[in-house]
């Protein structure tokens, strides 16, 4: 018999979703029987009807009549989240796929980019290329030889999980008012309706599962509170690290993925509105950060550092902007974050002629990532009906 019981416990947040499930023996029918949930409908597909009337959905009676041997059964369940859920093979191994349970936060994750040719070359790609990026750890308190250190250089990929109906809403924030002297009533009233997630890091998007992301590591940032004694603490042992001689590896590696995934809970971000460069005080952590950061292997087979932690290491490289256009490259693809079409959920675009662009881009994808000419004129079909587009989202959604 297998154990299901707390597998199937999970599913109580489901909703209306597909499971295709091959019976081979009547062990494995005992089994669906005893741990499916009861409030199901059972298809019999190679038969094409349905063995239960719809109203076994509201008395919560079970099916006694399975398939036979082989035949693929096609179970619907009525429940209140949204899942996917699991297969049971031939051999009667159960093979769990993560759900989609995430209720308070969204299901999916979206990386928003500010160019149209950025979108475009992780799609020919399929795969997202990490970059370093500028985090400031004033807030940490760190020295070294006496001497404030306030950034380091993250080798990452962020995303956010910000709920669909709240990537274009309008957040109140703190800004620079000498920056804002020079813009009159109206501009100033258009610069506060406009402060949204987009607004700040780009009208272009590539969003994809949770579920992709847990399975290719990525992982949810700490926001850190600079008066927690948490953060005290860290602070004390970073510079406890800088100090000692002869520190292993591995402490000296665990340090810097624990900064790699660290960011405050609140701090200035610069904004570009119109032609005015802007320094607000943003909240982070309504971002809901999830990072990708290359895995040790791949950093170590490329010979490049999660983290730059070292201002003299950094000056004496040939730049930041040098380092990135390697990352971009074919032999830098261990470090890259891979997906297949399929994971993809939407493509977010700013404008309609931005879309007209796109679905261009996307006939013109080449065949590798679609099995058959077939699958490839489908798939390209299905990819272009992900398609969304952000000023329909602002008024609709």
């Amino acid at each position: 018999e297998l154990s299901l019981s707390a597998e199937w416990s999970a599913l109580s947040t489901c909703t209306e979703k597909q499971v295709f499930l091959v019976l081979s023996d009547e062990s494995s029918k005992r089994t669906c029987r005893k741990f499916f949930p009861r409030h199901v409908l059972i298809k019999n597909t190679r038969k094409s009807r349905t063995q239960n009337p719809p109203n076994a959905l509201k008395t919560r009676k079970f099916s006694t009549t399975f398939p036979t041997k082989y035949d693929i059964i096609h179970i619907l369940l009525w429940m209140r989240g949204t899942t996917v859920l699991k297969e049971i093979d031939t051999k009667q191994k159960l093979i769990l796929q993560k759900c989609d349970d995430y209720v308070q936060s969204a299901n999916t994750l979206f990386h928003f980019m500010q160019r149209h040719e950025y979108l475009s070359a992780l799609l020919k790609r399929r795969a997202l290329v990490p970059r370093y990026c500028q985090e400031n750890i004033v807030y940490l308190n760190l020295e070294i030889g006496g001497h404030p250190f306030d950034e380091i250089y993250v080798l990452q990929k962020c995303f956010c999980d910000i709920p669909f109906h709240k990537l274009t809403e309008a957040f109140e924030i703190s800004s620079d008012e000498d920056a804002l002297q020079t813009f009159d009533t109206a501009d100033r009233l258009a610069f506060e309706r406009s402060n949204t997630h987009p607004a700040y890091y780009g009208g272009y998007a590539i969003a994809l599962s949770k579920q992709w992301g847990e399975s290719h590591g990525l992982q949810p940032v700490q926001y850190a509170n600079g008066m927690s004694d948490f953060t005290n603490s860290l602070s004390e042992v970073i510079n406890s690290a800088y100090e000692a001689d002869d520190l292993p590896d591995l402490y000296v590696n665990d340090i810097l993925r624990r900064l790699s995934f660290i960011k405050p809970l609140r701090g200035l971000m610069r904004r570009r509105f119109r032609d005015t460069w802007i320094n607000v005080q943003k909240n982070f952590h309504d971002e809901r950060e999830w990072r990708f950061v290359p895995p040790q292997s791949a950093l170590d087979a490329l010979q490049f550092d999660s983290v730059i932690a070292n201002p003299t290491k950094l000056c004496m490289m040939e730049g930041l902007a040098g380092l990135n256009r390697y990352l971009e490259r074919e032999a830098a693809r261990s470090a890259w974050l891979e997906f297949s079409f399929d994971d993809i959920r939407y493509l977010i675009v700013p404008t309609i002629q931005a879309r007209i662009e796109l679905i261009k881009e996307i006939l013109a994808l080449p065949p590798e990532g679609f099995s058959t000419s077939e699958s490839e004129n489908i798939g390209k079909s299905v990819l272009i009906s992900k398609i969304l587009v952000l000023d329909e989202i602002r008024k609709d959604w």
